[in-house]
């Protein structure tokens, strides 16, 4: 699962994936992990940002809020991308010890300008993870600015899971991404070490815990499912995967009808249709929480933007990848395609939400 996020006042976007697992697992003596960070940046900017150089800071130590003990070269850093000459003209990337924190520092030969159309990775490797399970916060500090002068530094948390031993939840798939009204349809998922419970409408949540298959009751209207799994070595760690089903000429439930010379109707289960073209981003509101769902299969990527009060955060998919995540009622939704704009005709990609309440984009 890939971690999006960015500052409040931070210019740049930041997508984090672990590796060999996602989430990392903390090490034992009879099993060490060896972990590494790749942070993607620039993906999804919303205005043209230049950046003369990043800093990232990990937490060392030996708890759970420290991610490893060692601060020494024996961690390596690198640079994926940013070598053409609009795009940093190739980047160095040094490290160094600076009190509980080891210090990486990533400069292009020349401040490039992000602007959503590339993006650089920068890469910490050979990460020994320590022995306590935990949620470590890491820093990135950028020096960035709107135009190719007066930087200034901002910075961004982010959050590294160190999941217990064994821990592994990951890959919840539906049998099929639309059946006909009526039919069930079956999910299955990888989990290691975990219970796992599945959640969807409004019912109170199924034990499903004996074996990593579930076969939905008949479904009336698309559906969207939650299944949480908590570590059977730690029940203070939680995880959740998500995803939606459609279903083909689904029950329409009116709720309420109120006639004032405009008729509204307020229905549960319905699927609205979002179109985006390649023309310019589209920002959505909607009036009850619910799921976006669909699948990137223009021949272009995907980007949608989730932004409110309380966080926000970026989803990127690429070409032809399906995808489905929820959003709460209270955001704005900015979706554009990459490549964007041109001088048209303008492609367009189509996408789904589903209400969880009653109600709808706005």
């Amino acid at each position: 699962m890939t971690v999006y996020t960015r500052s409040a006042d931070g210019l740049l976007s930041y997508a984090l994936v672990t590796s060999p697992t996602d989430p990392l697992n903390a090490s034992t003596d009879k099993d060490p992990v060896v972990g590494r960070l790749n942070i993607t940046v620039g993906r999804d900017v919303t205005a043209a940002a230049y950046c003369r150089k990043i800093t990232v800071k990990i937490p060392i130590g030996a708890g759970a809020a420290e991610l490893t003990t060692v601060n020494t070269d024996d961690i390596k850093q690198s640079v994926t991308g940013g070598t053409a000459p609009d795009q940093g003209n190739g980047w160095t990337a040094t490290a160094t010890a600076e009190g509980n924190k080891r210090v990486f520092t990533f400069t292009p030969g020349r401040a490039p300008q992000f602007t959503g159309q590339w993006a650089v990775t920068l890469v910490i490797s050979q990460i020994p993870i320590n022995k306590v399970v935990g949620k470590p916060v890491i820093e990135v500090i950028e020096e960035s600015s709107p135009t190719n002068g007066n930087f200034t530094a901002k910075t961004t948390t982010i959050v590294v899971d160190k999941a217990p031993p064994g821990f592994l939840f990951r890959n919840l798939r539906p049998s099929k991404i639309m059946v006909p009204n009526g039919d069930p349809v079956t999910l299955t998922w990888e989990v290691q070490n975990a219970r796992c419970t599945m959640y969807w409408d409004d019912q109170p949540g199924a034990d499903v815990s004996k074996e990593p298959r579930w076969t939905s009751p008949a479904l009336h209207n698309t559906t969207a499912f939650m299944l949480q799994a908590v570590s059977a070595e730690d029940a203070s760690f939680i995880h959740t995967l998500t995803t939606a089903v459609t279903v083909d000429k689904p029950d329409l439930e009116i709720r309420n009808l109120e006639i004032g010379g405009i008729a509204k109707i307020m229905a549960g289960g319905v699927v609205h249709s979002l179109t985006v073209t390649m023309k310019e981003p589209k920002t959505m509101q909607f009036s009850t929480d619910g799921m976006i769902f669909g699948n990137s299969n223009k021949g272009h990527e995907l980007e949608f933007a989730v932004r409110r009060s309380a966080g926000s955060y970026t989803l990127n998919f690429g070409k032809g990848e399906y995808f489905c995540f929820p959003v709460p009622q209270d955001a704005d939704v900015v979706v554009k395609t990459s490549p964007m704009g041109g001088s048209g005709p303008y492609p367009s990609s189509t996408f789904f939400f589903v209400p969880f309440g009653f109600g709808g984009p706005i």
